[in-house]
């Protein structure tokens, strides 16, 4: 992501940081790369801020969508010992969960395990079918970007085809992450052409330069990714 959008929510990420050490005390923190660690708590912030929403819940709702992806990560990794992996990944699903109940987003509670359904369906569908598991794992990136938009929107108040749009615009920039991520050249014009003719439809106001420059970084050829840190 953009040095500037990093710069512009750093306080902001790092309290997000917070939230989540809180929860997990150090334990079942696997290694992540700069993108991994902040692409989905920042989508969930710059939406909220994109209606002008600050607050606790926002940022503890970022939280919760990154114990999400952790526990997604642990159990999509869980090789042939599946046992630890998987419960490190129902420790963290229950942290999420302790999360809401916590800082007043319950509401949140029934969109958000209908994601997680699918997203475990979907990888389920891949073993079962002997897929390619880097296009179930791109499918699921979209997913959560996806929900990471909408939450944020949904939080701040925005009109319901407004946060349906966001939706549409954390999809297409999930998906080019989750792409990003494989190290493969999988990144095709109709990824970036929807990318942008989403990102075209959300109000125009001032905010939308900084989701332009995320978009441009999500497009930067695989090398500049797989030296990233």
């Amino acid at each position: 992501m953009a040095l500037g959008v990093y710069e512009l929510i750093a306080d902001d990420l790092a309290l997000i940081e917070e939230y989540v050490d809180e929860e997990v005390k150090n334990y079942v923190r696997p290694p992540l790369n700069t993108w991994d660690q902040n692409f989905l708590p920042s989508l969930v912030v710059l939406s909220g801020r994109y209606y002008g929403y600050e607050g606790r819940r926002l940022f503890s709702m970022a939280a919760a969508l990154k114990l999400i992806f952790l526990g997604t990560f642990i159990h999509a990794r869980a090789g042939t010992e599946p046992a630890r992996p998987a419960l490190w990944g129902d420790y963290l699903y229950t942290k999420f969960f302790a999360l809401l109940c916590r800082d007043g987003n319950l509401e949140f509670l029934p969109y958000l395990t209908e994601v997680i359904c699918r997203i475990n369906l979907r990888f389920i569908h891949s073993v079962v079918k002997k897929e390619d598991p880097d296009v179930a794992a791109v499918e699921v990136c979209g997913l959560l970007g996806g929900l990471a938009t909408r939450l944020g929107t949904t939080l701040a108040g925005a009109p319901a085809d407004e946060v349906e749009g966001w939706y549409d615009v954390g999809h297409a920039f999930g998906l080019l992450w989750g792409i990003q991520n494989c190290g493969r050249p999988l990144l095709t014009s109709h990824h970036v052409a929807k990318a942008e003719e989403a990102l075209e439809k959300v109000p125009d106001i001032s905010g939308r330069k900084v989701w332009r420059g995320i978009f441009l970084d999500l497009c930067k050829p695989a090398m500049v990714w797989r030296l990233a840190p």
